[in-house]
């Protein structure tokens, strides 16, 4: 039996959504109307509207439905992505206020980590942790039982999120704690100074 690799404890966890902490959304929006206008179609804001936050297969057919069955979505995908992995090489902007919280909290990463709806979702389905994401996000997996909603008595942010967890897997402690505190006064304060970061 291979050795288990021990890894140091963590003082603290911080998942971020696109554009909370950094300024991820800006730099995407930008290199979907380029890419979109690259393969000769023109991204409109109600389209692009629509995407934010969505899944792949949600973003597949919106453009789709869009601009046609001639629509190269693979293309439009794989371009996207190269041109994100490229710019998050670079110094991505952070949001106003999140070094401030991060000091407060006594959080000094080394590095921050981004991760994709799909990859953040596969966590959760698997009971490493809570999430809170768009709905339209999320949709897919309510609808199949995979991922399960989750109330908070403190409420959460304005826009349509959802704090999921792990439909099959019990809550693991880290997941309990995370409930503790979101449905506690630092909870609560947290939630309503969302709108600030």
């Amino acid at each position: 039996m291979p050795a288990m690799t021990s890894l140091r404890p963590f003082t603290a966890v911080v998942f971020d959504m696109d554009g909370t902490l950094l300024d991820t959304e800006l730099v995407f929006k930008q290199i979907v109307w380029d890419v979109t206008r690259d393969l000769g179609f023109e991204m409109t804001t109600e389209v692009h509207g629509r995407m934010v936050g969505s899944s792949h297969e949600v973003t597949n057919r919106l453009l789709v439905e869009a601009y046609g069955v001639s629509f190269p979505y693979e293309l439009f995908d794989a371009e996207c992505r190269r041109l994100m992995r490229a710019r998050m090489q670079e110094a991505v902007p952070v949001k106003p206020g999140v070094t401030e919280f991060l000091a407060e909290h006594d959080l000094r990463p080394q590095s921050l980590t981004l991760g994709s709806n799909g990859a953040i979702k596969e966590a959760v389905r698997l009971g490493l942790g809570v999430s809170i994401q768009s709905r339209v996000a999320v949709e897919h997996e309510l609808e199949t039982g995979s991922l399960a909603e989750v109330t908070l008595r403190g409420g959460l942010p304005r826009r349509q999120w959802y704090a999921l967890h792990s439909a099959t897997v019990p809550p693991r402690p880290a997941v309990e704690q995370f409930l503790e505190f979101a449905n506690g006064p630092a909870g609560k304060k947290a939630f309503e100074g969302r709108d600030a970061a």
